[in-house]
């Protein structure tokens, strides 16, 4: 039962916006008071930590709302400056192989701007990229995203990992957590390169030719992932 009054808010902002299609502001406003309900009356929180707890996800929100604006002023200057054009001229130096790149841009790219900044600034640089170097729109968020997925432990200089993860007594945990993220590194690079087999309808050929880099580029990330 607390289960489900815990899940409770967010099944709402769900139902709200994706089913009803409800104003942003009067489902937030909605999910709010059911949420203040929830901490107030089932979990007694005392009243005074509701502002206080506001308060916090406010400057939180602030934070990550200036990181993306950022990384969406570095984005325009690497485009006035014509930056954008230098790495995918770079890019086709380093392999002409659009599966190469795909994986390079998305995984490997996406893993080092994650590692250095995080709250989702990946997606918001990756995905230019790669529609600038000719993936299409769909395709590249769906590559950036499942890209920036096991490599957010690495997020802002590691901070989920420092403080979240990091505070447990259990090594146990921890050592199991990152055996199963160093399985999926090696998964999230063969997964992008089997999206883009079907994306582009190839044969078997088109997905096995460039398996051992994707292999290699999961491995390389898995090793780190681990031991770290």
């Amino acid at each position: 039962m607390l289960t489900l009054l815990a899940i409770l808010p967010i099944v709402i902002l769900i139902v709200d916006l994706v089913v009803f299609r409800r104003n942003i502001l009067i489902t937030a406003t909605v999910v709010a008071v059911v949420a203040i309900a929830i901490a107030v009356g089932v979990w007694q929180i005392e009243p005074l930590l509701v502002p206080a707890s506001f308060l916090k996800g406010g400057l939180v929100a602030l934070d990550i709302c200036l990181i993306i604006l950022g990384a969406l002023v570095f984005l325009n200057l690497l485009r006035s400056l014509g930056i954008i054009a230098a790495i995918e001229y770079h890019l086709g130096r380093i392999s002409p192989d659009s599966r190469v790149q795909l994986i390079v841009l998305a995984w490997l790219f996406g893993s080092l701007i994650e590692g250095s900044a995080g709250f989702g600034t990946p997606a918001v640089i990756i995905v230019p990229l790669l529609v600038f170097i000719g993936y299409p729109p769909v395709f590249s968020v769906a590559a950036a995203l499942i890209g920036n997925s096991v490599n957010s432990a690495f997020g802002a200089v590691g901070t989920p990992v420092r403080i979240g993860i990091g505070e447990l007594a259990t090594p146990e945990i921890i050592q199991t957590g990152a055996g199963l993220g160093g399985i999926v590194c090696v998964i999230v690079p063969v997964l992008l390169l089997g999206m883009m087999t079907a994306r582009l309808r190839e044969g078997r050929d088109f997905f096995v030719d460039a398996l051992p880099f994707a292999l290699f580029s999961g491995i390389a990330m898995a090793v780190p992932y681990y031991f770290a």
